[in-house]
Formats: C-alpha cells, structure tokens, sequence
C-alpha cells in the first residue's frame, strides 16, 4: 500500500501568491486545506484488493483492532459506505437546466490570448496553457457525483475530500509530488503543470 497514514489535503493554485507569484483570482474557500488521516480503508481498483490502516501510538493497539473488527464487519456487510441516490446525476431537466457561469468573461480570454500572442512575440514559448473555470449550481449527494463521474473517468489519483463545508472531487493523472520516508520530495507533474 503506497499510502500508510498521514496529511491528506489539497493545495490551491492560489498559494502561487505566498510563493512570489501574482494573485489572480480569490477563491472563497481556503488556499490549502489537510486532515490527518489515521485511519484508512485504501481500495485498490485494478486487484480488486483492500486495505485497513490503522495509525496508532504504542501500547494502544485495542484501538486499532476494535477499529479493524468494526471495518471488517461493515464491510462483509456491506454497510461501510451507503450508496448514493443518482437521480439528481440523470440527465437534466431540459425545461430547467444547469446554468454554468464561467469565472472569466469572453473578453478577459481574448485579453489573455492576445498577452500570450504579444509575449511569444518577443520571448520563445515552449508551451502555453490558458484555462478558466466554470461553474453551477448542484444539490445532490457530493459522494453521489463522485462516484458517477469515478465509474465513468478512470484516473491514476483521484480524491473524494470532505471537510467541514467543502467538498473536493479531484479525478487527476498525475501525482503532483510525494515526500519519501526520508524526507526527500519527488515531483511528477504531467508536462506543463509546474
């Protein structure tokens, strides 16, 4: 199992302004957000493979079996997760559809492309990705979603995050980095994402 216990959380992009960069965009939820994650039911999608983790202080072992025994006998009967209802998934109301907003106006997309336009006019620009959000309005059952679009995109790193207000659903390909048990960081992004 790759993953044996601890910080579990995400990073936005708008951290880019701790770090020196230019702040671009505020999102209303926080720039970063972890939970330690102690206990963990880890699933394997290609063996078909579980796992339970149980990350403990020496000496209280009870926990971590009466955790173990607890886990295992949802699981068996099949009560650990309650599945979702997916008619909000179905297709739209077509007399009411979801009405996406994007983030950025048709003019401030011309303004960006003509930037990079003047840009790869004087510099040499080995690549260039411009990318705005959208977004709409959805009710339904957060894990609900996660699970339809899970069965339907299958990605090497994918998430279902749930804090207090704030759920994350992050279906990525790539791992961004990992610190070693050595305290070492390897990074691993896609072409183009650092």
């Amino acid at each position: 199992v790759p993953f044996k216990g601890g910080y579990v959380g995400y990073l936005g992009y708008e951290l880019k302004a701790d770090c020196g960069g230019r702040r671009t965009h505020v999102s209303g939820q926080p720039d970063a957000q972890f939970v330690f994650a102690d206990r963990i039911v880890a699933f394997d999608h290609q063996t078909r493979t579980a796992w339970m983790i149980c990350v403990i202080e020496p000496g209280t072992e009870q926990v971590a079996e009466a955790w173990f025994s607890a886990v295992e006998s949802a699981l068996k009967n099949n009560y650990l997760v309650a599945k979702p209802k997916f008619s909000a998934l179905n297709e739209s109301d077509p007399n009411n559809p979801p009405r996406w907003q994007p983030r950025q106006s048709e003019a401030d997309l011309v303004r960006a492309v003509d930037r990079v336009r003047d840009t790869a006019g004087r510099e040499v620009l080995r690549e260039v990705t411009l990318s705005s959000s959208w977004s709409a309005t959805y009710d339904g059952p957060a894990l609900g979603i996660y699970q339809k679009l899970r069965g339907s995109q299958s990605v090497p790193f994918g998430a279902f995050l749930r804090f207090s207000d704030l759920k994350v659903l992050s279906f990525s390909p790539e791992r961004m980095a990992i610190i070693t048990r050595d305290g070492k960081v390897r990074s691993e992004p896609a072409r183009g994402s650092v």
